[in-house]
């Protein structure tokens, strides 16, 4: 299989000596699919992770941003396996149970602002009651990884998560997250915040047509983890 060109969500803005241009991928082969049929919720990182690096050319996975690898992830399953889906759901016009036949290739993308920087500031309260002026960066694909290591001995990884895009002179992740772990609530928030603004990748959204009542309603279309290694009634949507 060859490997094609594609244009990232991120426009390769945030990637250091990475040219877009150079940023190819190619479908799954059967040995793709034998690791991935190994994926659970527990190891979805390390187990994508290996994929990734025989599949994906140009720039290191573990520096892609998260938007990015879901658009690499979805290119992958209508490329690999199908370019629909079928998604069981109740129309809110007559209340009939539909199935709602996708067109995964018309779903909209959201890239990057052309001016975009990924080393913003944002302004947070800490624990002293002070304002604070914290760097912070997109979630990579390392940090989920990372997390993923770190949330099987704790408690607190989503606040780990979010420190270690947040960047303060010398300080390690875990010190920030100690920091942040005993900011007010907002704080957190406010991090929170930036990342929402600065989404990028598929947009899981599609309108269809009630085969019941002809009303045309809009629905979001779950990334599952079928999109990764179909099974089940997902294999209905294989040609």
């Amino acid at each position: 299989m060859s490997y094609m060109q594609i244009t990232l969500p991120s426009r390769c803005q945030v990637y250091k000596d990475v040219q877009a241009e150079d940023i190819t991928v190619r479908p799954y082969k059967v040995k793709d699919e034998a690791i991935l049929s190994q994926i659970s919720p527990h190891n979805i990182e390390q187990k994508y992770l290996q994929v990734m690096r025989d599949t994906v050319k140009g720039v290191d996975p573990l520096d892609l941003t998260i938007g990015d690898r879901t658009y690499i992830m979805l290119w992958a399953y209508i490329n690999s396996y199908s370019k629909t889906d079928r998604l069981q759901t109740t129309c809110s016009h007559c209340l009939e149970p539909v199935t709602a036949v996708v067109d995964l290739n018309s779903l909209g993308l959201t890239y990057l602002p052309e001016d975009f920087k990924n080393d913003a500031t944002v302004k947070i309260e800490g624990p002293d009651g002070k304002m604070v002026t914290v760097g912070v960066r997109l979630i990579t694909v390392r940090d989920e990884i990372e997390t993923e290591k770190y949330s099987a001995n704790h408690k607190d990884a989503l606040v780990y998560r979010y420190a270690r895009t947040i960047s303060m002179g010398d300080k390690s992740a875990r010190e920030i997250k100690d920091w942040l772990s005993d900011c007010p609530a907002a704080s957190l928030a406010r991090i929170r915040k930036w990342h929402e603004a600065n989404v990028h990748g598929p947009v899981m959204l599609t309108t269809y047509e009630c085969p019941e009542c002809e009303e045309e309603e809009q629905i979001l279309v779950p990334f599952r983890i079928e999109y990764l290694y179909p099974e089940g009634e997902t294999l209905e949507n294989i040609a």
